[in-house]
Order: structure tokens, then sequence, then C-alpha cells
């Protein structure tokens, strides 16, 4: 239902519509007002199998619905005299000659499944009996009834008793005689067969041979070995994990004679589903021994009182380590034979390198420091004598006198004196006081060493 003028989003409606019909799934299409979109309405009726209105008023809606579904929903109920068209090689029909047979009066409208056998049918070709097989069990379909309105000529009918017969023979179990009995449980996504083997009497049947196979919901058949575990008692053990029927056949073969016997279980749905209550005593037993609580409070979640968890660390591998350093060690002593007072020789020793060794990384150090400042005031103390060489220097002026008129003042010409050249800095010969401090502390940390050899 839309608007002729106003159809939004046709990409891939048509297609699918065309799907649709190809399912049998009928689309009918009804436009509102005569617009441009109009054309791509036909079309999907037209893929769709179904049927196409055009209205200008919505008021003819209703109209349009209740015609449309009294169309597709005829009917189902037949009442006409006809003579329904048999099957002689059916069994349920066996032994019944067809011009016999009387006409019915109506039936219910139906069609059959792929996996049918349509055993009798009407003038207009609708199934009247119908059967089939599922699972173990057979069913069977009759469209009219089995009184005086539909099959009022059928009471009186010769074979009617014998027609029912044979429908409801069709349906029951095959019995064959056999000495042995069959149970299948299921537990824990496992089955389990139990076959009791007795005679007659009541004794046990020993090293009886049987074959087993289990078709499950895959539809695929597996062998399994059944297996003697008690007197006349035979066992065998399969896999089932799915959901849905497990057919179990067991045949025992005894000379030219087979008996066979077949079971069907279901499991309807996962076996984790079938507890729907609280096990409350398993939820106590893991609170308790994880030092929790059970039910508790919102506010009682993350209080304290918890148990302190242990954990255990593996130490092998750093006494394997220490091993390993140490070995080198206990292999000089071993080979050495150093007497304590020579190990502690070596030992004082050792710690006055490392202690020289340190006192000139921070001599060193000083040393930077104080000739990088060397350096800096020394191009200072030549940048100054530079600019003090090259001012230009006035001689004094003569005293004049009385007697004598003073002369012209002749301009002052000043030969501009070039600058000396500076020789570098020659470095001073005298060591550093900084220097000089550190080297007598090492002469007498050296000398106090030789007196406490000494």
């Amino acid at each position: 239902l839309a608007d002729g003028a106003d159809c939004d989003d046709q990409d891939g409606v048509v297609p699918l519509a065309l799907k649709m019909g190809n399912e049998r799934i009928t689309v009918t299409a009804v436009a509102i007002g005569d617009g441009p979109h109009v054309p791509f309405l036909k079309d999907v009726a037209a893929a769709g199998r179904g049927d196409f209105y055009l209205t200008v008023r919505a008021r003819d809606l209703k109209a349009i619905f209740t015609k449309d579904v009294m169309k597709v929903s005829k009917s189902l109920i037949i009442e006409e005299p006809f003579i329904p068209a048999m099957d002689p090689s059916a069994p349920e029909l066996s032994g019944i000659n067809p011009s016999s047979v009387p006409p019915l009066l109506g039936y219910v409208t139906t069609s059959p499944k792929p996996a049918a056998n349509i055993a009798m049918v009407s003038h207009k070709k609708d199934p009247i009996l119908a059967t089939w097989q599922y699972g173990l069990g057979r069913s069977a379909a009759f469209t009219s009834d089995c009184k005086s309105r539909w099959s009022a000529r059928w009471l009186t009918w010769p074979d009617y008793t014998k027609f029912w017969a044979q429908v409801a023979r069709s349906t029951m179990r095959k019995s064959s005689a056999k000495d042995f009995q069959t149970t299948v449980d299921m537990a824990g996504g496992a089955g389990r067969i139990i076959v009791d083997a007795v005679d007659d009497k009541g004794n046990f049947l020993n090293f009886l041979k049987f074959a087993g196979s289990v078709v499950g919901p895959d539809l695929r058949a597996r062998h399994v070995a059944i297996d003697q575990t008690g007197p006349g008692r035979y066992e065998a053990a399969f896999e089932a994990k799915e959901v849905g029927n497990y057919v179990i056949n067991v045949a025992r073969k005894d000379g030219a004679q087979t008996s066979t016997e077949t079971n069907v279980v279901n499991i309807p749905y996962p076996p984790e589903y079938k507890d729907i209550s609280r096990n409350t005593s398993l939820l106590r037993r893991l609170a308790a021994e994880t030092s929790g609580k059970f039910d508790p409070k919102s506010d009682e979640i993350f209080s304290e009182g918890f148990r302190q968890s242990k954990v255990h660390t593996d130490l092998w591998v750093l006494l394997a380590l220490i091993a390993v350093l140490m070995l080198p060690m206990d292999v000089a002593v071993r080979r050495l034979a150093l007497t304590p007072q020579q190990a502690m020789e070596i030992l004082r020793r050792l710690m006055d390198l490392v202690e020289t060794r340190l006192i000139r990384r921070k001599s060193k150090s000083k040393e930077t420091a104080s000739g990088t400042d060397k350096t800096v005031g020394a191009l200072l103390r030549v940048k100054k004598d530079h600019k003090v060489q090259q001012k230009p220097v006035i001689p004094p002026r003569p005293a004049a006198t009385c007697d004598t008129p003073p002369a012209e003042a002749q301009p002052l010409r000043v030969q501009p004196t070039a600058p000396k050249p500076t020789a570098p800095p020659t470095p001073a010969t005298e060591k550093p006081q900084d220097e000089e401090d550190t080297t007598s502390r090492l002469l007498a940390a050296k000398k106090r060493a030789r007196k406490s050899d000494e």
C-alpha cells in the first residue's frame, strides 16, 4: 500500500518481489492516486504474482482488502458427490475393488507434503487418503468423515470395515519374535544402550552377537559395539550432545533368522536447561572456600575482611645464579691458597684503587670547570686591553706668555698609533691551588697507607 506519487526506496524491491513469487508468496500492490510511481507498483505486483489495485479515494481500501482476502481465503470445504480415484498398489487398499467404491459427499481441501504417499484423490485432484513415514511411526490422513454427513453411502459399503482395518493396521509397528529387550538411557551428553536377553523360561542367554547403529539429528548412521557385561546383559555407549532425535537399532542374528528392535530417544533441549532453580548449596560452598560471602549486600561486596592469599615463588633460579657467581671465587680460593692476611691486603688494595679512581674523576670535573672560568677571564682581559690601546693620545699644550703674540692655532695632527701586538697569554707555570690541594691530599693518603702497612 503506497502513494502513487511518492514511493521511496524503490531499489531492489522488484527483484525481492520476484524472489517471493518464486517461493509461492504472492505480493499485491495497492496505489492511492494515479501518480508517476504507479508503473513501479504495477511491476511489483507482476513480479510477486499478485494483483494491482488503484483507487483515488481512501474509503475504497476496505472493499479492496475484503475482496483480496476473500480471494485468497476461499472456502476449504467442498460438498458435492464424487467417486475417489484409488491406487490399487497402496497397502491400505489391498483387496478392494475400485469399481465398488461408493461416492463421498464432501471433503476438506488440503495439499500433500512432498514425502507423503497419496492412496486416494478427489475429482479435483485433492488428496483424500494420504500416509507417510515419520521417524519410526506412520501417519494416515483421511480428509472426508466417517459419519453420515459425507460418508452416508460408505456406511452400507461391504468393504467399509475392511478399508478402515487396513488403514489402522498400516500405522501400527510391525512386531517380530525376539528374546531380548532394549532400553536406552541419556545422561551427561552420552547415551547408554542396555540389552537384556532371556529365554521363555527366564534363563539368561549368554555369548550372543548383537550389532547396533545410532542415527543422530544429523541423519548420519554410526555403528556401536555391543559387548556382554554380565549374565544376559549387553551394553554399549554412544555420544549424544546434540539436540534432536536419536534412533537406536539393535539387531541379533541367529543363523538365518534376524531379530531387530528399534528405539527412539529425543533430547528436546540442552541438558543445562533442566535445572531452572538456584543451586544455593554450591554457591555457599564457593563462598566459604574463597573467603567470600553468600548473598552479600551492596555495601559489603568490596568491604574488608577477606583472607590474604599466599603465592609460592620458586627460589631455585636465584640460588642457581648465586652458585654460578660464587663458583669462580671458590675455585680461586682453592687454587691460590691465600692466607686471611693476604686476602685482606688484596681487598684493601682494591678499595684504594676504587677510591683513587673516584678522586681523580672529581678532580677532573673541577679542573674542567676552573679551566672554563680562566679562559673566559683571559678573553675579557684581552678585549679590554685592545680597547685601551685604540684610544688616541693627546700631548699637553705649551703655556702662552704675554710678550709673544699667540701663534695661529694649527690643527693638531695625531698619528694613530698602531696597537702593539699582544703576546698570547702564556700558561702559568704555577699549578692551580685546587690541583695543589688535590695532590697534597693524595700524598697524605699515600703516606698514611704506608704507615698502616708498616
